[in-house]
């Protein structure tokens, strides 16, 4: 069998955003396991999840053009799919919350989930499939992110509480700054509540607009 460098692997996924064992088919399992124990001794690789990788190369490089918050919300709509970006983080970017947020907060099909790595921690939320809309696919310097609109944020974020949201008091405590929602932002919110068809989201519509 000829012999496999390891440096020439690397070469072969450092232009690549995440890589995944697949990525080396010529390996035998062993293999790719040294491979990749090698590497990340070595801080070549970073984990983004179980199987899955990035060079530091990569990092570097995406790094030097400022382009990292870009690559991460790529990440965090890839590593769990199908998801996209909402509730706290989309809220956030528009000062609809009073507080910052520190991770990226997602809205899936599948199971409620978390991802943990070196960069950030990316929260999945399950929302049912007639309710999984309201977003839009954007091209941030090469990377494909999916984020909701920011009526469907606000209707995520309050449809994922409505359970714990039971008077005003306790709308109230979230402490949303609304006035930053245009017309068409809460004719499309409405949207959202008459497709759900619950009178509890009916009931936190009336107390928010």
């Amino acid at each position: 069998m000829k012999y496999i460098k390891s440096d020439e692997l690397l070469e072969s996924v450092n232009s690549l955003p995440f890589f995944s064992i697949s990525n080396f088919k010529i390996l035998k399992p062993n293999q790719t396991k040294v491979f990749l124990s090698r590497w990340t001794s070595q801080n070549k690789i970073i984990r983004l999840k179980r199987g899955v990788y990035v060079t530091k190369e990569f990092i570097n490089k995406i790094e030097k053009q400022n382009n990292k918050n870009n690559y991460l919300e790529f990440l965090a709509c890839t590593l769990y799919k199908p998801s996209y970006l909402s509730t706290e983080y989309i809220l956030s970017k528009n000062n609809i919350l009073s507080e910052s947020v520190y991770s990226f907060t997602c809205i899936t099909t599948n199971k409620t989930n978390k991802i943990n790595n070196n960069f950030e921690v990316f929260n999945y939320n399950h929302i049912k499939d007639q309710l999984f809309c309201g977003f839009k696919k954007k091209i941030k310097n090469q990377f494909q992110i999916y984020e909701a609109n920011l009526a469907k944020a606000l209707f995520d974020f309050l449809y994922l509480r409505k359970k714990i949201l039971i008077n005003k008091e306790t709308i109230f405590n979230l402490r949303l700054n609304l006035d930053n929602l245009k017309k068409q932002d809460i004719k499309e919110f409405k949207n959202y509540v008459e497709l759900e068809g619950s009178n509890k989201m009916k009931y936190i519509q009336n107390e928010i607009f």
